[in-house]
């Protein structure tokens, strides 16, 4: 009996980290390594496969290849997945080109803008509904709140080309500290 309580101790402190979601991209979007690196062409999006409503999550998205316009951020089950984050009422993005701040399709001055080699950092503070996002362990700002329902990481581009990123959802260390009260990675 006390074999089956510790096991069953272990499998509810074992963390499932996302990835990005194989079944839930648009054609445009090539996944590799594990679902963690993503190749996007022309206006696309991918969903991770970890949605939260509740909890304060941190993780990052690695810029590899690609000159613009990058597009990381949250989305909801209902978001577009032609077109970038950001592009419709389901989703909240941070772009690349010049750092603006994307919701419903409209843009606003944000932050500074990153390139290829750049770290992106995600904190999503869904108790109190604010995401906040990090340029290579910068604060930007919190870029929105009032966030409500289930939200997925998203990423993608806004025009054609190829660009890659790789995610890391906190299952191997983070390139920077996550802020305090956040959690260290993005799982169930």
């Amino acid at each position: 009996m006390a074999a089956i309580q510790q096991l069953l101790l272990i499998r509810a402190t074992q963390k499932t980290y996302a990835t990005w979601n194989p079944l839930d991209k648009n054609a445009n979007v090539t996944l590799s390594n594990g679902n963690l690196t993503a190749a996007i062409s022309t206006g696309t999006n991918v969903r991770s496969i970890v949605g939260v409503s509740t909890g304060k999550w941190y993780w990052e998205v690695h810029i590899d290849a690609g000159s613009m316009p990058f597009f990381v951020g949250v989305v909801t089950s209902s978001a577009t997945l032609n077109s970038h984050t950001g592009a419709d009422a389901y989703g909240w993005g941070y772009y690349g080109y010049n750092g603006d701040k994307f919701h419903g399709g409209s843009n606003l001055g944000y932050g500074a803008a990153y390139r290829t080699g750049d770290t992106i950092g995600v904190a999503l503070d869904m108790d109190s509904g604010a995401l906040t996002f990090y340029k290579n362990g910068a604060s930007q700002g919190v870029a929105f709140t009032g966030i409500t329902g289930t939200l997925y990481a998203g990423l993608g581009i806004g025009t054609s080309g190829t660009f890659t990123y790789t995610a890391n959802f906190g299952a191997t260390a983070f390139t920077y500290s996550p802020p305090s009260g956040y959690n260290a990675g993005f799982y169930e």
